[in-house]
């Protein structure tokens, strides 16, 4: 709120009880705005890309259905496999941070040990650190357009040696807010 030398001074106290009521109202529309624009549900396509130093890199088409739920939770279906976890608001709420549960850390883990496995052609892949760079959900301005980007660096050995390998997934699709 500002006050400046505007207003004699019978008439500060009138200005305060005007703009104070407006502006809460404009932060109530805009919490409700960002709790509304969260919730719901896309249908991603897009790629994954797994990059193992040393190893080489593997493309794969990706697909899922995401859905974000008021609770500050999500959940994801992609064929054979399920993710969820929570999400935080970023911004005008229109960017959800999502930070999986730990047992979507352990299915992706379990994904990267196979795709490690078979790039670098060798057994004993172990993972000794996960370290998230990015996993952020996007809406457009009319939220009616949904991206995904989500990035992990993951470490360990495959074959005796040291390295990392990075999992990303970059996808699209529409959004139906709830």
């Amino acid at each position: 709120m500002v006050l400046g030398w505007c207003c004699s001074r019978g008439t500060i106290g009138a200005h305060v009880r005007v703009v104070l009521p407006r502006a809460l109202a404009v932060l109530t529309v805009l919490a409700i705005a960002a709790v509304q624009a969260g919730t719901g549900s896309a249908t991603f396509t897009g790629s994954t890309k797994l990059a193992v130093k040393g190893c080489g890199t593997a493309r794969d088409p990706f697909s899922a259905v995401v859905a974000a739920a008021g609770d500050g939770t999500w959940n994801a279906t992609s064929p054979g496999e399920q993710f969820s976890g929570t999400y935080t608001t970023i911004g005008p709420g229109r960017r959800l941070k999502l930070t999986p549960d730990a047992a979507t850390l352990a299915n992706l883990t379990d994904v990267v040990v196979g795709g490690v496995s078979s790039l670098c052609r060798t057994g004993g892949v172990t993972v000794t650190s996960i370290r998230p760079q990015t996993s952020m959900l996007t809406l457009n301005r009319k939220l009616t357009r949904a991206k995904l980007l989500v990035r992990y660096v993951f470490a360990g050995t495959a074959g005796g040696r040291s390295g990392t390998a990075t999992l990303t997934v970059r996808a699209a699709g529409p959004w139906t807010p709830q």
